[in-house]
């Protein structure tokens, strides 16, 4: 059976919040790469998709939109 991603759902004030930490001159990389990957994910990209673009592992994908879901 295949395994499907929770949904990312963000309201006005996440997404801006987000997309404001990727723009910004002084968030770490790691925080940056992790509003992209829940940006991404809120779009409807796959996993496969999103990992591919970051280079990061589709594990670390899925960690992170699944907490992001919780």
């Amino acid at each position: 059976m295949a395994r499907t991603s929770p949904k990312v759902i963000l309201t006005d004030a996440d997404r801006q919040r987000l997309e404001h930490w990727v723009a910004a001159h002084g968030t770490p990389q790691q925080v940056a790469l992790r509003c992209r990957i829940v940006l991404a994910a809120a779009a409807g990209r796959t996993n496969w998709e999103i990992a591919v673009e970051s280079g990061v592992d589709v594990k670390t994908v899925a960690l992170w939109r699944g907490r992001f879901a919780q």
